[in-house]
């Protein structure tokens, strides 16, 4: 019997959590080996190759501490910007073509400082560029500068740009928790990267002083005033700190990966998952031939199961309000009604 096929997050979505979705764990489990350290109870095993002979055990635990909260930072972000650069490739379920250049972190332009040119500009451009006198590399410096004022400047955008792109486009995100990734990636960089010039606005710090109580009714007491004054201090987040960061980007990457499957054509996009999935294994026209070798009922079960990968399934035990959509089994059912050709034409053209 036919089955509808729901989907309760994208592929991008799961691999954010699995790469991400233990991270307070596993960082509390460090901190709780630190504090062994710290009291003398760890000491190093005999058979463990490894050069370890502390001074000072407070002193070592904290640095351990700090380069531990610094690490998770850097594999948390990282999570957020590969979500980036999983839900804007294909099959993407993102629709605008643009979104998905600026989500994958491809050069842009920027056109910002960009003006007009006349024919005074150009004629000035043309007096300076003295083929005679001028190496090959001062030439291709005219022209840039020439490309940079008039037409704009390549440049790839920033991780921040990226996010708020999406959230901008697919909502979902409220204001403090928009705010509280700002304070996150721009404490990586600052921080780990020693970026003195990324810092997050005064709007985004008044946002954040604004939502004192959320942040302390839904993460566990958190000070959010204190972790901004840490932020600004340049000193590491605390573990409580990190903690609450870390939660609030998995309830963002939910929300928008929820909006983003709510608010796209779900049947093309799980038309061309199934496409996309038949080029991965061979060619889309030797899958279809062998599958179209099957009675229609067969070619269901073969197009549906393409399908798991990317998050399609049936129901099952689950809960259905715990899913996001759902496609109806005839969307499968006519597909494989149809004559070959005409089912290699309407999965090619997806």
């Amino acid at each position: 019997m036919d089955q509808e096929l729901f989907i309760q997050r994208t592929r991008a979505a799961k691999v954010f959590r699995d790469r991400a979705g233990y991270a307070n764990f596993r960082l509390n489990t460090i901190m709780v080996g630190l504090e062994g350290v710290r009291s003398g109870v760890a000491t190093k095993p005999h058979d463990l190759a490894v050069g370890w002979n502390p001074k000072n055990l407070n002193s070592s635990a904290d640095l351990a501490k700090g380069f531990a909260t610094d690490s998770a930072m850097v594999f948390v972000v990282d999570a957020v910007d590969t979500y980036l650069r999983n839900i804007s490739s294909d099959p993407s379920p993102v629709q605008l073509t643009e979104l998905r250049s600026l989500l994958s972190g491809e050069f842009q332009i920027d056109r910002s400082d960009a003006t007009q040119f006349s024919q005074k500009d150009i004629d000035r451009f043309v007096a300076q560029l003295d083929l005679e006198k001028l190496g090959m590399e001062e030439i291709e410096s005219q022209f840039r500068k020439f490309q940079h004022a008039h037409f704009g400047k390549r440049k790839r955008p920033s991780l921040k740009t990226r996010l708020d792109a999406l959230i901008s486009t697919y909502g979902g995100v409220c204001d403090a928790y928009k705010a509280s990734m700002h304070l996150f990636l721009s404490w990586r960089n600052r921080h780990v990267h020693g970026s003195a010039k990324d810092t997050i606005s005064e709007e985004t710090q008044q946002i954040l002083v604004s939502s004192a109580d959320l942040f302390y009714r839904e993460h566990s007491h958190l000070d959010i005033n204190r972790a901004l004054n840490g932020y600004l201090d340049r000193k590491s987040p605390s573990l409580k700190e990190l903690s609450s960061l870390i939660s609030v980007s998995h309830r963002v990457i939910a929300s928008l990966d929820r909006e983003v499957l709510l608010k796209t054509d779900i049947e093309k996009f799980a038309l061309r998952a199934i496409s996309f999935g038949m080029s991965d294994r061979s060619t889309i026209e030797r899958e279809i031939t062998k599958y179209w070798g099957k009675a229609p009922s067969g070619r269901v079960k073969k197009l549906t199961a393409v399908l798991a990968p990317f998050g399609f399934s049936p129901l099952g035990i689950r809960n259905a309000s715990e899913m996001v959509t759902s496609i109806p089994p005839e969307v499968f059912v006519e597909l494989a009604d149809q004559p070959r050709k005409e089912a290699m034409e309407t999965l090619l053209q997806v």
